[in-house]
Parts: C-alpha cells; sequence; structure tokens
C-alpha cells in the first residue's frame, strides 16, 4: 500500500469509512474508465461542406429531444472520413452522421421532408419515415476503442 493510500486509509477510518471499502474503491478506478469510438465514414459523396457527427446516449438524446453525450466535425476533404469520440463512459450508444455541404449545421430537407444531404446511422439503420428506433442503431461502448463503419447516402423512401 503506497503512503498516499495509508493516509487516505488512516484518514478515512477516522471519519467512520472503512478503510477495506475505501482501497476497494481506489483499486476499482480504471473499472469505470471510458473508452473511445472510431467512427469511419464512407459514401461521401463530394468533396466540401463539413462530416457532423453526434453520439447519443439515450433514445431522447437520438430523438434530439435531450442533450447528445458528444458532437464531432470536420471538413470533407476526401470521400473517406474518421472521426473520434474521446473518453466515452460505458453504456449503449447511437451515431447520427451528415454530410453539411453548405455548411448551415443542419440536414436539410425537400419540400416533403425527404433529406436532400447525405446521412448515416449507426449499425448502417434506416427508418421507414424517419429515424430507425435507437435500439437498432444502438451498440455498447467499454474501455478500449470501438470501431464502427457508417456508409452515408441520399437515402430514399420510395
Amino acid at each position: 500500500m503506497s503512503c498516499f493510500e495509508s493516509c487516505l486509509a488512516k484518514t478515512s477510518a477516522k471519519r467512520g469509512f472503512s478503510a477495506a471499502v475505501m482501497t476497494m474503491f481506489l483499486s476499482a478506478g480504471n473499472a469505470f474508465a471510458g473508452g473511445d469510438v472510431r467512427v469511419k465514414v464512407s459514401g461521401i459523396g463530394s468533396l466540401g461542406g463539413t462530416i457532423r457527427a453526434s453520439l447519443d446516449g439515450s433514445e431522447m438524446a437520438f430523438k434530439n429531444d435531450a442533450p447528445t453525450t458528444q458532437t464531432n466535425e470536420t471538413l470533407v476533404t476526401s470521400s473517406e472520413i474518421e472521426l473520434l469520440f474521446h473518453n466515452v463512459p460505458p453504456g449503449v450508444y447511437a451515431v447520427k452522421v451528415i454530410h453539411d455541404e453548405n455548411d448551415d449545421k443542419k440536414l436539410n430537407q425537400n419540400l416533403l421532408g425527404i433529406p436532400s444531404e447525405r446521412y448515416g446511422i449507426s449499425n448502417n439503420v434506416m427508418g421507414k419515415f424517419g429515424l430507425p428506433t435507437f435500439k437498432d442503431a444502438s451498440f455498447n461502448v467499454s474501455s478500449g476503442e470501438t470501431v464502427l463503419s457508417i456508409e452515408i447516402s441520399n437515402h430514399k423512401f420510395f
């Protein structure tokens, strides 16, 4: 036991905490460490604009009804792009990606509400009219690196 741990254990015991519990808590620190999520985006139709992605940790965030866990973006300079989300806590997530060709920070749609810019969802799933379910798009993150491949396209509903 290091001097730090020994001093902490003595101080904790004085405050009524069990030294064993504190030692267990200190040794379990890495169990709560997050991982990285690497997203490989392909299917980019044209150079220019920005790839924008959101990492969503709940159904509500996935439907844009709650804050997203993390966002990431990069300029489009090639037909394939990689984005990296750092220190993602262990859990269940889904990723949405758009190619914001005109850099207006949104997914543009035509008069019928059909997206006119390329987009993709984790697990490469699509909904029939709108987003797929969070369950269908979700994946697990633990420590280490999780790698996803998302192909974006102009998805047609008809």
